[in-house]
């Protein structure tokens, strides 16, 4: 497959990876349009699962950012024009950002194993909108791929 923008570099490795393609089909959003919070039609994190994350990391300390205060998360949000589901609001507030799994939970700061281009949400959000990927510009990017495809 051809893109013309193969020289564009990934969002998630910067200048060192794989170009990625804008053309492509971004993950959909099937949301409605109306609705500004990500992902809030969906079930809260539950104890077990906030447990087993801590564990990960007490093992893995630089798979994890700073702490965010609640303060800062929202007026990051407000700036942006979104409203976090909660569950992320508090995955912010807990890590920062940070890498559960195979990917990155893109979130307020940068943890010390994550690309330097994963630092904000809402920066790699707006590098996705500037690059033409559909449907962007409809939600926000809270990961990236392997490939280098945003996933809201």
């Amino acid at each position: 497959m051809s893109c013309e923008n193969d020289s564009a570099p990934s969002a998630k490795h910067g200048d060192d990876a794989r170009p990625t393609c804008p053309d492509r089909l971004a993950v959909q959003d099937h949301r409605p349009k109306d609705h500004r919070a990500v992902g809030a039609e969906e079930q809260p994190v539950k104890h077990e699962t906030w447990s087993a994350i801590e564990a990960i990391f007490a093992k893995h300390p630089v798979m994890k950012a700073e702490p965010v205060d609640y303060e800062q998360i929202d007026a990051a949000a407000d700036a942006a024009g979104f409203q976090l589901p909660e569950d992320y609001r508090e995955f912010i507030h807990r890590y920062g950002g940070a890498i559960v799994g195979p990917l990155p939970i893109i979130g307020l700061r940068q943890a010390q194993a994550m690309a330097r281009t994963e630092s904000s949400v809402f920066e790699v959000t707006k590098h996705f909108r500037q690059q033409g990927w559909r449907g962007v510009s409809e939600w926000l990017v809270v990961s990236v791929d392997h490939a280098g495809n945003p996933i809201a």
